[in-house]
């Protein structure tokens, strides 16, 4: 069975193996110091790599189990959701930093947005949106496939930029961040999308009239 959240999990353990060994260490090392069956690895990953490639998924796992337990979260405005999210993943990615900087990028952003972490980011952010009365009704009209996969392409940016980031205390992602998200928030949040649509629709609707 896998472990629960807290405990070694194999693709913790293989993100800490590659930090020493790259793509050398194998399933039975795993095996031993999680106490899993290796036969069970072998089975439920097709090879290193994608044990690897795990730890991605597994991580926003243990993101998500953290957030349900924040009593207010659904409160949190879409900037400060995002944020959590994202400072959240990177704080974990800096305990394996090597192995973060070296595969984010070939493991996730240039599989695109169905990658092991991507992917459930998308959903993840669909979520905010149907709980957040604040989001304007321009943005809900939109198919809300396409703007969370807009903004798990966003977040992904930002957490490459953040993995990445060698200045002091991380000041310059963690401003970054901030712009970002909250110029985010205002274009989901703002009414003036919604009065262009209107303004649009009162021209187009004079403009047939005058014919």
């Amino acid at each position: 069975m896998e472990p629960t959240p807290g405990t070694n999990y194999p693709s913790i353990v293989a993100a800490e193996l590659y930090m020493t060994a790259r793509n050398d260490f194998s399933f039975e090392e795993v095996a031993k110091r999680t106490k899993i069956d290796v036969h069970f690895l072998r089975t439920r990953y097709a090879s290193r790599t994608d044990l690897l490639r795990s730890y991605y998924s597994d991580s926003l796992h243990r993101y998500i189990v953290m957030e349900l337990s924040v009593p207010d979260f659904i409160q949190f405005t879409m900037a400060e959701k995002l944020t959590t999210l994202i400072f959240s993943l990177c704080d974990e990615f800096d305990t394996v930093q090597g192995f973060a900087q070296e595969t984010y990028g070939t493991l996730i952003r240039r599989r695109g947005s169905n990658s092991d972490l991507m992917h459930p980011i998308r959903d993840r952010i669909r979520l905010y949106f149907s709980g957040d009365t604040n989001i304007s009704a321009f943005i809900k009209y939109l198919p809300s496939e396409t703007t969370a996969t807009i903004l798990a392409w966003i977040v992904s940016y930002l957490v490459n930029e953040r993995v990445h980031d060698r200045s002091a205390d991380k000041e310059r992602t963690s401003a970054l961040t901030d712009k970002v998200t909250t110029l985010v928030q205002s274009v989901l949040y703002t009414g003036t999308l919604d009065h262009l649509v209107d303004v649009a629709r009162y021209l187009g609707v004079t403009y047939y009239s005058r014919k």
